[in-house]
């Protein structure tokens, strides 16, 4: 591929003139004021505060997993109060007997959890305002990644549609599946950064890009799974648009790059995943032949806070929107009537968003079963109708280029026009934005010895529990036996991945500890490593004491190869990402100028809305 400026013949003095012109109009363009941004601000946080109104109660939404986060959240902080940053093992789970589930679960909620927990509030308002900050992160960047196209206007409104989309409010308010909520927040990010880089920007782009991509691997694996195409295609297009291999590798770079930050999270769930009991999502409820959704109701409009069922009887909502409907109609008919005015690029582009918008639709019906037969990795999906998370992202963002065409209306049909775009959206589907339930949690009952001992389970077919372990015992009210031999034996945890055993044996003897067994347990006894196994059916840890006397038995959750190489890679991405900033390890990258922003439609705009910018790259003539 060659710069489309040498392939439509033009002369090197002819584009260095053209970049001439597209630097000077740059210039002239008119800056929005302190004011103006200071507006816009204004807007996003109040948008933000409309749709999160109900977290700012003190109270506990409820939802289908609202059952599981906060005991989660209990264990998790657990391991960082005994200075284990990266948590695999939550030792109070399966009834006392622990779990690998942060192993398997990306950790990015909790994380952001606990900087609310060391800010010295307790686990409800860490949740609500994470979740808040997630929903303003999401709406501000998807307007920053919406502008670039359909400019100010079109980024507001592919924000307002983004964060009252149905299928957001469906995982906030009605699944409380927050790992996969939390997802939303990194998909624009992603895609921001990938199109600025290749639109003109610098190597900060390009990290942003990947940084983006590295946030959805570290919240949620589905998610990241079936966003992959999605980055993909929209990666391929800007590549096609610039002519340039560079735009295409640069691309290619911060998937690279975003996968290697990481790697900690993903080579366990991925190499690692014999160990658990994964099938299980393979059978009953969860198998994802239960779980398509039929075309009549991806245009439902009705609510409801009920769960998904087997077949069409199931009553959680799939509507893709009629709000966001209208306005990708909408956007169509300005492409069509005013082609003049919408590049055959930005065509190209809202037609590619509409056309990922039917394909992920026509992946969850039931006629797509024969794809999800013969691809594994798609059936751990669980629910087909997790697809709507893509959907989601391309509707609103195909939304926001009905912006563009209402920019350039008149003054005052302008106004009117924004206030019933923006009223539909709002109108539709502000009620969404709201809990069935909100309820007081006495946090007293989250102590994680009182996790172990209620036997509360944070899954929905213990598909982490062992594989070896073949039925599931129940609260062990003493940790540890003597299950050959005679000895005494007094237990202690350190950590939730150490424990120590002591006593002294009159015989040689087994001792048998109520936790699972699991792959980087080892023991020492009295010092000298010994080996540590399985019990039949129970799964349990067992030591043996070789001879009688005092003793002294200490075990180790220690990481396996699968999971130091995770580390090093993601340590190796870190430094990758530290080299390209400082310029030393990215030879030969787009190197081009920062974006420029030239002037679009109308000169004259709304005090809130600008006049439509639009980005150039050096090299091309503005319209």
């Amino acid at each position: 591929m060659t710069d489309r400026m040498a392939e439509d013949g033009a002369s090197p003095a002819t584009a260095q003139a053209s970049e001439g012109a597209g630097a000077a109009a740059g210039a002239g363009a008119p800056r929005p004021s302190a004011a103006m941004r200071g507006a816009r601000a204004l807007l996003l946080v109040a948008l933000v505060l409309v749709f999160g109104a109900p977290l700012l109660l003190g109270k506990y939404a409820v939802g289908h997993d609202f059952l599981f986060y906060l005991p989660r959240l209990v264990e998790f902080h657990e391991n960082l109060r005994h200075g284990i940053l990266f948590p695999r093992w939550a030792a109070d789970l399966g009834a006392g007997h622990g779990q690998p589930l942060f192993l398997y679960y990306p950790p990015l909620f909790y994380y952001l959890c606990e900087l609310w927990i060391a800010c010295g509030l307790n686990l409800i308002w860490a949740v609500n305002l994470s979740c808040l900050a997630l929903a303003a992160v999401a709406a501000a960047m998807m307007r920053r990644w919406a502008a670039c196209h359909w400019g100010e206007l079109g980024g507001a409104l592919a924000a307002t549609a983004y964060l009252f989309a149905p299928y957001v409010c469906v995982d906030l308010y009605v699944r409380h599946a927050l790992a996969e909520f939390a997802a939303f927040a990194f998909y624009p990010i992603a895609l921001d950064g990938i199109g600025r880089y290749a639109r003109g920007g610098t190597r900060c782009h390009l990290l942003q890009g990947a940084l983006g991509v590295a946030g959805v691997l570290w919240c949620h694996h589905p998610a990241a799974l079936l966003f992959a195409p999605l980055v993909a295609g929209y990666g391929a297009w800007l590549a096609w648009e610039a002519r340039s291999w560079r735009v295409l590798g640069g691309v290619a770079a911060a998937g690279g790059l975003g996968g290697l930050l990481s790697a900690h999270v993903l080579l366990p769930a991925l190499l690692e995943r014999e160990f658990v009991k994964l099938d299980l999502l393979m059978t009953g409820y969860p198998l994802y032949t239960n779980h398509f959704v039929y075309p009549w109701q991806l245009f439902a409009g009705g609510w409801s806070y009920r769960g998904s069922a087997v077949g069409d009887g199931g009553e959680l909502p799939f509507g893709l929107g009629w709000a966001h409907l209208a306005l990708l109609a909408a956007a169509w008919a300005f492409g069509w009537r005013e082609r003049g005015r919408m590049r055959p690029g930005e065509r190209a582009l809202l037609g590619g968003a509409t056309a990922a918008i039917l394909l992920y639709c026509l992946a969850m019906l039931p006629l797509a079963q024969p794809l999800w037969d013969r691809v594994k990795f798609l059936q751990y999906m669980q629910f087909p109708w997790r697809l709507l998370a893509p959907v989601t992202v391309c509707l609103a963002f195909a939304a926001g280029a009905a912006g563009q065409g209402l920019a350039g209306l008149r003054a005052g049909r302008r106004m009117a026009a924004c206030v019933a775009a923006f009223g539909l959206v709002l109108a539709l589907n502000f009620a969404h934005a709201r809990p069935s339930l909100l309820v007081d949690v006495t946090l007293e009952t989250l102590a994680p010895g009182e996790l172990a001992r209620s036997e509360i389970t944070v899954l929905s077919v213990n598909e982490f529990e062992p594989r070896w372990v073949t039925k599931s015992p129940p609260f062990a009210a003493e940790p540890v036996r003597v299950v050959e031999g005679t000895a005494t034996a007094v237990f202690e945890r350190r950590s939730p991945e150490c424990l120590r055993v002591s006593g002294a044996a009159a015989t040689a003897a087994v001792l048998e500890v109520a936790t699972y067994w699991f792959p980087g347990w080892s023991a020492r006894v009295n010092g000298q490593a010994a080996g540590v196994t399985a019990a039949a059916g129970s799964g349990y840890l067992r030591v043996a004491l070789p001879t009688a006397g005092a003793y002294e038995v200490e075990l180790t959750l220690e990481r396996t190869g699968v999971q130091r190489a995770g580390l090093a890679l993601a340590a190796l991405g870190v430094l990758a990402m530290g080299g390209i900033a400082l310029g030393w390890s990215w030879r030969g990258g787009h190197g081009g100028p920062p974006l420029r922003r030239t002037a679009g439609l109308a000169e004259t705009g709304h005090w809130l809305f600008p006049s439509r910018p639009v980005l150039r790259r050096p090299g091309r003539a503005n319209p």
